[in-house]
């Protein structure tokens, strides 16, 4: 008996040592030393442009073009101008700016998703909630309250500390009150964030909406 525990013990303190040993150094190799830049380094198409009306979705190549060819953030793939510059800069791993400008988010983290919020809030009426423009992102930061809303912006990311992926979507909605060109608006823009499919729901009877998905990658340097 004194012989086999003679024998247990040595092997359990190496087996304690050698489990110790590899937490400490998979602790260390995750923890992010900041501050932290990321570049831009390539954005790529997700899906391809989608046209929604309330009576369902467009596939007609021509009538996609018409609405979205001349418009540039159809066409975010072909710009190469903002390649390799400085995108985001997390200062702590609570907040970050965005490029050279001194505007903070602050972070929220679950699992590989980023959440980044806007510190300023932005106070809009009532009026046009009902409108598919104020509900095409999957991820707010809302409060509605005695007829007023007040919003904050959000970004979004997937990753890590070392390599970061942001989806983007293209939008444009065309809107007319009689169906007439007289009375035609046009919304459109580019946003980092995901689209809300659910919004689809909210198309009048003369909207249009087109949407184009992206991935920015971003890396970060040392």
């Amino acid at each position: 008996m004194m012989k086999s525990i003679q024998y247990f013990c040595p092997s359990l303190v190496l087996f304690l040592a050698f489990s110790l040993l590899f937490a400490c150094k998979k602790d260390s190799a995750g923890k992010a030393q900041f501050p932290i830049d990321f570049y831009s380094e390539s954005a790529q198409v997700e899906t391809a442009t989608r046209v929604y009306t309330k009576g369902g979705e467009i596939k007609d190549p021509i009538k996609i073009r018409q609405l979205t060819g001349n418009v540039s953030y159809f066409h975010a793939e072909d710009d190469q101008t903002g390649k390799g510059n400085l995108y985001l800069s997390f200062v702590s791993k609570d907040s970050i700016f965005f490029g050279n400008n001194n505007f903070k988010f602050g972070v929220r983290q679950s699992g590989e998703q980023f959440l980044f919020t806007f510190s300023l809030t932005l106070l809009q009426s009532a009026a046009g909630f009902d409108n598919i423009r104020y509900h095409l992102l999957k991820h707010e930061n809302v409060v509605q309250s005695q007829g007023a809303q007040t919003s904050k912006e959000v970004r979004i990311a997937y990753g890590n500390h070392q390599e970061l992926k942001l989806p983007f979507f293209a939008y444009r909605i065309s809107s007319s009150f009689d169906g007439t060109p007289r009375s035609l608006f046009r919304y459109d823009g580019i946003v980092n964030n995901e689209f809300n499919e659910s919004s689809l729901s909210m198309l009048a009877a003369h909207d249009t909406l087109a949407v184009k998905t992206y991935i920015l990658t971003l890396k970060a340097r040392k």
